[in-house]
C-alpha cells in the first residue's frame, strides 16, 4: 500500500521512554551537550522522522510523567501525541499552534485540534 497515491500508510511505534536526557524523571545532568550543566532535563512525549516520513515514535513512560507533573503547557495531553506526531509527518509544525503546539512560547496553548495552518499543510502534503 505505501506506492499506492491514495492511500496514505503511517506507522506509529509505542516506545518506553528516549533518551535518558529526555525521560522527564526529574533528574539533573552534568553533560553539557544536552543543557546547561546542572540543570533539569527535559522531556519528549513522541518524535517523528520528519515531513513526508512514515513513522513516529511515541514514549509512553516519559509523556505520562510530563502530564502527571505537569511540566507540559497546560492543556497539553498524552492522549494528543499520537494525532501531534502524524501531524508532523504531514508538514505541520509547533509554530502552528493548537495540537501541534509545544507549549513554547510564541508557539500558543496545546489544544485537541488542529490550527487552519496546519490543516491547510495535512491537506496540501504529497504522497512520500
Amino acid at each position: 500500500y505505501e506506492d499506492d497515491p491514495d492511500l496514505w500508510t503511517v506507522y506509529l511505534l509505542g516506545a518506553f521512554q528516549g533518551m535518558h536526557t529526555q525521560d522527564a524523571d526529574g533528574t539533573y545532568t552534568n553533560d553539557t551537550e544536552y543543557g546547561e550543566a546542572g540543570s533539569q532535563v527535559g522531556a519528549v512525549a513522541g518524535e517523528a522522522d520528519g515531513p513526508g516520513g512514515h513513522g513516529a515514535l511515541i514514549y509512553w513512560a516519559s509523556g505520562a510523567e510530563l502530564e502527571k507533573h505537569h511540566e507540559s503547557a497546560e492543556g497539553w495531553r498524552l492522549i494528543d501525541v499520537p494525532v501531534h506526531e502524524i501531524g508532523h509527518l504531514f508538514g505541520a509544525e509547533h509554530s502552528d499552534g493548537e495540537l501541534m503546539s509545544d507549549g513554547k512560547p510564541g508557539n500558543g496553548t496545546p489544544s485537541a485540534f488542529f490550527s487552519p495552518k496546519s490543516l491547510n499543510a495535512i491537506r496540501s502534503a504529497k504522497h512520500p
